[in-house]
């Protein structure tokens, strides 16, 4: 009976062993939902393609989109509060493709990145703030998963927001 016991609790020991060997770092899982991108080079498309549309008087003048998007920046160390105008935008854009998020409400402050040529003002979701002051400091890189919302209006202002949604220390 012993030895059936210690063959049992064995197995289990080995069990818990190689689960825990292959268990995959968490950002696994996030890297698989969010597209890695060049920001600079999806800047670009985006400026070309509302260029483009401005100048077609027969294109509809209003489009938007959202995708989930992942990249390295460096923190700038600045932070400022969200305008009610581009958290607006957020919301419509985010309602058009998938419904109503109180988080963007919840939204306060924005962080600047840098990417490649770009500072860019990136939302952060309120509950990522403590731990991203905590963790990154000022002219620190950091790997960033957002949600893209892509915003142009009638009037022909568009909107490019990366909203914060995990990040990791690099």
């Amino acid at each position: 009976m012993k030895t059936i016991l210690l063959i049992v609790y064995i197995s289990l020991l080995l069990t818990v062993h190689l689960v825990n060997a292959q268990e995959t770092p968490w950002w696994e899982s996030w890297d698989n939902k969010y597209q890695e991108v060049d920001i600079s080079l999806l800047l670009e498309q985006e400026q070309r393609y509302a260029d483009s549309i401005e100048k077609d008087p027969g294109a509809a003048q209003f489009y938007t989109r959202q995708k989930g998007y992942r990249f390295k920046g460096t923190f700038t160390g600045k932070w400022r509060d969200l305008s009610d105008e581009r958290r607006d935008v957020m919301k419509l854009t985010y309602k058009i493709f998938t419904g109503e998020n109180p988080i963007f409400d919840q939204t306060q402050k924005e962080v600047q990145i840098q990417t490649g040529d770009h500072l860019i003002w990136m939302p952060i979701q309120a509950v990522l703030e403590k731990d991203f002051k905590k963790e990154i400091k000022n002219g620190k890189d950091v790997y960033l998963y957002t949600l893209y919302f892509n915003h142009h209006k009638q009037d022909g202002t568009l909107y490019n927001i990366f909203f914060i949604s995990e990040f990791r220390k690099l």
